[in-house]
């Protein structure tokens, strides 16, 4: 196997050219922008195609002749995605449609193309005219169909979904172009199918796609139509979300390598200066999924430890690390009883799909308290009294804010708007959330603050463009934290600006923010604030990632 590294930084949303002589990635400029640029491959030499923007890219297409390019994107103007195109020697790029969500991939012909939005498989012509659902997969939460991939033939339209038996894993299925008969590929079972591509003789797939229980992607080949699959890339990192190109003779592929770092520090509240790394795992990603202090002394927070991510227990100096759950499953996104008693998380550990879990701060007498059908729940925090719990639930791309007892019982929808990242203030009767306002023009995410049994925003904040406030739900889950000050009258959010993660303070009546820490480098993935407001632990690190070839790999 024959790997080259394209270039170095934050990149991603790669495709190649279909002669292999060009590559397309998407690259994170300051302040949360991201630009497009194209690569000649035998040169080395790049250009910028499409200019930095505060845009997320959804993924990237060649046109079949090599003279366009096809970018997804999501804003504020688009928060829905929209589609554009550009030429491969920069220019103006031209938006075909709305209401995407997946790169697309062409027929054989090019006439047509398909792509993915919520729960449906569509088909549109060229010109992003006549789109129309052509299948609608099953599953849950945000698990509708993969990016597409058309067959050389004309004749099938591949893609990854769950199975029409409410199963909890991903299957590559195909559609019959012209019938509407939708057949299983392959009896493989994955975590997700992030894209596919045909190989150019029609007799498999290539996919991007992550085993059960597993969040890093690898490369397979799924043969047809005997469905056998061989992997092609074992690596430590993953190949990000959506990066997957191969040229028009399958001869070379083009990824992706991802290495993300991150380790628990934690910063006294009044004093941003005062900052102290506390854990040091090697090749690490401490907190990344969550973390929660346990009373004033202690943290229980994510780590992935070989297959799964589980959840760990430190003392606040970085002493006494111990594992608290300790299965091949997910664990994440931790929130602890006020009295220390017992904790709330969510999990993959029955069934594959993420509910809610309640054990004790040890990780014993674990039980399962959600299990709706078709929905996947995130972000899960406890009121002060540790009587109740609300979290964010996604069905069909859709989230609402849920209200359930500690002990279980019917859930409460508290939202019928779409919310995300909820928590709780210090007296129980209001909740902070973000939330998608669909009555400004285009629609954008702001912070609400509700009242405990929910209904409609009874304040609204903006956070300022350099947060991740945007991007909120784009990759399935939240990236903006909110977070409640002791004293409840201010909320606590990360900021980004010139390059560097800080946490800051934002009073819920007005007035101007305060930054809380001080960190002059590294992003901030995750943290929390300690019962007695006087210190913050947060999950800071690196994320990088390079453009690679794969040649040689058949």
């Amino acid at each position: 196997r024959l790997i080259t590294s394209a270039t170095g930084g934050k990149v991603g949303n790669t495709s190649i050219s279909p002669d292999g002589r060009f590559v397309v990635y998407k690259d994170d400029a300051a302040d949360r922008k991201q630009g497009l640029f194209i690569r000649q491959v035998a040169t080395g030499a790049s250009r910028p195609i499409v200019p930095a923007e505060e845009v997320f890219f959804r993924g990237t297409t060649f046109s079949r002749d090599g003279n366009l390019v096809y970018y997804v994107v999501m804003s504020n103007s688009h928060p829905t995605g929209a589609l554009f195109q550009v030429p491969v020697i920069g220019g103006q790029s031209k938006q075909l449609l709305s209401n995407i969500a997946t790169p697309i991939s062409f027929s054989p012909d090019g006439k047509q193309f398909s792509y993915a939005y919520q729960r449906s498989l569509m088909v549109a012509n060229i010109d992003g005219s006549d789109a129309h659902e052509v299948a609608t997969s099953y599953g849950s939460g945000q698990n509708g169909p993969s990016p597409p991939a058309w067959s050389p033939d004309g004749k099938h339209i591949a893609y990854g979904s769950m199975a029409a038996d409410g199963g909890p894993y991903v299957r590559v299925f195909a559609l019959v172009v012209g019938t509407g008969e939708v057949k299983q590929l392959s009896n493989e079972k994955w975590g997700s199918v992030r894209r596919a591509l045909w190989l150019a003789d029609g007799k498999g797939l290539i996919l991007l796609a992550c085993a059960p229980e597993q969040d890093f992607s690898q490369i397979f080949e799924v043969s047809y139509p005997s469905g056998e699959v061989r992997r092609i890339t074992n690596d430590v990192n993953g190949h990000g979300h959506i990066s997957l190109g191969l040229t028009a003779d399958s001869g070379t592929l083009v990824t992706q390598q991802e290495d993300d770092v991150a380790h628990l520090w934690l910063v006294t509240n009044d004093n941003p200066a005062d900052s102290k790394q506390i854990t040091m795992a090697e090749n690490a990603t401490e907190g990344r999924f969550g973390l929660a202090w346990l009373g004033d002394g202690e943290l229980i927070y994510s780590l992935r430890v070989d297959l799964g991510w589980n959840l760990w227990r430190t003392r606040a100096d970085g002493t006494e690390q111990e594992s608290v759950t300790g299965e091949p499953y997910r664990h994440e996104s931790p929130a602890i009883s006020s009295d220390g008693s017992f904790m709330v998380f969510r999990s993959t550990r029955r069934a594959g799909t993420y509910h809610l879990w309640t054990a004790t701060a040890n990780g014993k007498e674990i039980k399962q308290l959600t299990s709706a059908n078709n929905a996947e729940d995130d972000s899960p925090r406890l009121s002060p009294d540790g009587s109740w719990i609300v979290y964010s639930s996604v069905v069909a791309g859709k989230s609402r804010l849920w209200r359930i007892g500690t002990n279980g019982g019917e859930p409460k929808q508290l939202t019928d708007y779409q919310t995300v990242s909820p928590d709780i203030s210090p007296d129980g009767k209001s909740i902070a959330c973000v939330f998608l306002d669909q009555s400004l023009k285009p629609a954008r995410w702001r912070v609400a603050i509700i009242s405990s049994e929910g209904g409609l925003p009874l304040k609204v904040i903006d956070l300022p463009a350099t947060t991740d406030i945007n991007r909120s739900t784009m990759d399935g889950r939240a990236v903006t934290y909110v977070r409640w000050l002791s004293g409840g009258q201010a909320i606590a959010y990360v900021d980004l600006q010139n390059g560097a993660s800080n946490i800051w303070s934002q009073p819920i009546n007005g007035g101007a923010p305060k930054q809380l820490t001080a960190f002059s480098s590294g992003l901030i993935f995750n943290f929390d604030i300690s019962p007695d407001g006087k210190r913050i632990a947060c999950s800071r690190g690196t994320r990088s990632s390079d453009v690679i070839l794969i040649t040689d790999f058949r």
